[in-house]
């Protein structure tokens, strides 16, 4: 395979990157919070405390450069 450019040593090698990459260089993750908003888009608010109603929510985005930054957003209340 040296025609290539290829042994078994730079196999191993970018094996290696692989196994002790860390996912942190390429995914950020992360809590939100945002308002609760009504039909007409203006934010709920809590009839027992007056204050607006929220939820929260698990997000990741990525970055794989140079493609374009990608994001997943799971919601959960």
């Amino acid at each position: 395979m040296d025609g290539v450019g290829l042994n078994a040593q730079r196999v191993l090698m970018e094996y290696m990157k692989i196994a002790f990459a860390d996912i942190t260089d390429y995914v950020e993750f992360g809590q939100k919070e945002e308002d609760v908003l009504g039909l007409e888009g203006d934010p709920a608010f809590d009839p027992d405390t007056g204050k607006t109603k929220k939820y929260r929510y698990q997000h990741w985005t990525g970055h794989f450069n140079p493609a374009p930054t990608w994001s997943a957003t799971v919601k959960m209340q």
